[in-house]
């Protein structure tokens, strides 16, 4: 494949590679429980809606983690 490490989701996918996750396994994935997990975090994030299904992609987790994280010294 040309262009380096680009993988078509078919290829994710064959791999066992998740490109969304519910808000349960958001909530696990980030260690906190899914009442703090609605109340605190998935407020902020971008999510994908289809009838009673919400879907979060990995991406946008990434995003918030990358938007939140603060050098340890700086909260004290």
């Amino acid at each position: 494949m040309s262009g380096g490490s680009h993988r078509s989701p078919t290829e994710l996918a064959a791999q066992g590679v998740r490109l969304t996750l519910s808000p349960a396994e958001a909530s696990a994935l980030l260690g906190v429980s899914r009442d703090f997990f609605d109340e605190h975090i998935g407020p902020e994030l971008r999510v994908v809606r289809r009838g009673r299904l919400k879907l979060i992609p990995m991406r946008e987790l990434e995003r918030w983690l990358e938007r939140e994280a603060v050098l340890a010294w700086e909260h004290r």
